[in-house]
Order: structure tokens, then C-alpha cells, then sequence
């Protein structure tokens, strides 16, 4: 499990126009993966979703890149930044 760094989610906006502006909230997300070695890695993400957070996760780490199936748990953990 990754150590939040804060005390509050993230939130960021997202600009359509100059008259519409969303309030994205984003979600803390630990992702897990075992690599060839059967050794668990972690690495912590911000997105909106579960979906997002293993997108940057495989953007983040070669590993994953490579071996996508690998990844074997994605956990929403924003309980422990209460």
C-alpha cells in the first residue's frame, strides 16, 4: 500500500470552453503488479477512475508496458486520506 502524501484528494479542472468548467476529482489508486521474478510492486497514482489510474500506471512503469496482464490489483484508497 502506497502512503498517501496528503490530507485532501486531488482536484483538478477541466476547461471545454470559457463558460464551461468542470471540477474533476481525482482518486487516489495504489496499482499492483507481480513481475517475472513473482516479486510485488506497487506504484500510487492520482486519476479519476480505475480505468485512468492502469493507463498511467503503464505509462509510468516499462514493466507494464511490456507485460500489461501482469497488473493484479488496482485499489481505490481514498479512505486512508480521512
Amino acid at each position: 500500500m502506497c502512503k498517501p502524501t496528503s490530507t485532501q484528494s486531488v482536484t483538478g479542472y477541466l476547461h471545454l470552453n470559457n463558460t464551461d468548467t468542470r471540477k474533476i476529482v481525482m482518486s487516489h489508486y495504489t496499482v499492483g503488479w507481480d513481475d517475472s521474478k513473482h516479486i510485488h510492486h506497487e506504484i500510487c497514482e492520482y486519476a479519476e477512475d480505475s480505468w485512468n489510474a492502469a493507463k498511467q500506471a503503464r505509462e509510468d512503469v516499462p514493466y507494464l508496458r511490456e507485460h500489461p496482464f501482469s497488473m493484479n490489483e488496482i485499489l481505490n484508497e481514498d479512505h486512508l486520506l480521512e
